[in-house]
């Protein structure tokens, strides 16, 4: 279905503007931010600042980690919660009533025009069920993509402190090791220098890490919709083929006119189904599910 193809792809085009387009020149604010957060700490007892760098950043009430990340996580953190807490959840639902909207279209040109004509109740009752089952199904998967991406958004919060304290632990451990007089300055010294030279680079590598880890997610979540898609497709033009089998005699009786009117009643269906799009808005693209193969030619 063309329409949960290009669901992903929008849905891609909104992590860039909202939060990924953003993302560098918030690393460069957020790390000019460096100078301040080390200040604070400079307020500490050298004692408990000691004992925080022994502990990779953080002890008691004290985490350095994130008190570098924060000043970068609320730059980006209102784009964030509205691309995961309103646009993708939209879409998602976008996409599910395009489908249900697209599966109405193909009720009402298929089961319409043709069964009055060609199905017993009990085909149609039928015919009915494999439709409901085919959107519920969906329903459930879109559900299972929604939780995947979910679960990448909360470890894409926890990877920004997880990435400062990595690459901050060798510095924290060099430094901890200073003793005598003026070992509190020559700490704080050793922490200032490391996080002036490298802090822009921790941000970028940040970005880098957890861009890749969601457009990852959202291809990988993509693919499993679109081969349940497929497979569900699959199954249910078998159905729909082994009923338009069975159609075939009452075809030929028809009125030219009729059957005429009712074979393009059938394309504009497929085209909706399989597309999510109106054949009126001109559209010409390859359909690879076609689930009507052999009906245009039961005249």
């Amino acid at each position: 279905m063309g329409f949960f193809q290009n669901t992903f792809n929008i849905i891609e085009h909104d992590m860039t503007t909202e939060v990924f387009g953003i993302w560098l020149q918030a690393a460069a604010i957020a790390s000019g931010s460096a100078f301040g957060v080390t200040a604070k700490w400079k307020r500490m007892h050298w004692s408990t600042y000691k004992a925080t760098l022994r502990r990779n950043g953080e002890y008691r009430d004290y985490n350095f980690n994130g008190d570098l990340v924060d000043p970068f996580i609320r730059l980006v953190d209102a784009n964030w919660a509205r691309l995961f807490n309103h646009i993708i959840p939209r879409r998602i639902t976008d996409a599910l009533e395009s489908c249900e909207s697209a599966v109405e279209a193909f009720k009402h040109g298929f089961v319409g025009t043709v069964v009055m004509k060609c199905l017993s109740h009990v085909q149609q009752k039928d015919l009915d069920r494999h439709l409901s089952a085919f959107v519920q199904s969906l329903y459930f998967d879109l559900q299972k993509g929604t939780q995947i991406i979910e679960e990448a958004r909360r470890q894409a919060n926890r990877l920004p402190g997880k990435i400062v304290q990595t690459r901050m632990t060798l510095v924290y451990l060099s430094a901890a090791k200073h003793s005598g007089r003026g070992c509190f300055g020559r700490m704080k010294q050793d922490v200032s220098s490391h996080l002036t030279l490298n802090m822009v680079a921790i941000f970028r590598e940040i970005c880098e890490q957890v861009e890749t880890m969601l457009r990852d997610t959202l291809r990988d979540v993509q693919k499993f919709i679109m081969a349940n898609v497929r497979a569900k497709l699959n199954a249910l033009k078998k159905d729909l083929n082994l009923m338009v089998s069975q159609m075939r005699s009452d075809f030929n009786d028809l009125d030219p006119d009729v059957r005429d009117n009712l074979i393009r009643l059938l394309e504009q269906a497929k085209t909706l189904f399989t597309t999510g799009k109106s054949a009126e808005d001109g559209i010409k693209e390859e359909v690879d599910e076609d689930m009507f193969e052999g009906i245009s030619d039961s005249d």
